[in-house]
């Protein structure tokens, strides 16, 4: 019986693109760090962490409008897995796409 590893190609690659839009959001490379976050969505629609750096990125970048947008796709997101989401003031550049617990 063949086992499956421990983590897939696309969840390393997942990591790696978190990583580099935490390090792309702290030096104010915001664009960069939202284009990372929503390849992170392109497979896996429910991340937490993508959706709240994309929001916290957009919020960083003074783009409120998208922000706004962004918070309202991430809400309808977690209602689908029963997951309470954060609200929309409690997103902010201290999240960087972290989960809410790392956050804290």
């Amino acid at each position: 019986m063949r086992r499956s590893p421990a983590y897939s190609p696309g969840m390393l690659a997942d990591d790696t693109l978190g990583e580099l839009a935490e390090i792309a959001h702290a030096v104010g490379r915001h664009d960069a760090a939202i284009r990372y976050r929503l390849r992170v969505l392109e497979r896996d629609r429910w991340d937490e962490a993508a959706h709240l750096g994309v929001i916290a990125a957009l919020v960083s970048a003074r783009r409120h409008g998208e922000a706004r947008r962004a918070h309202r796709d991430y809400t309808r997101r977690m209602h689908e897995i029963g997951v309470q989401p954060a609200p929309l003031g409690g997103v902010n550049a201290d999240h960087a796409g972290r989960p809410r617990s790392a956050a804290a």
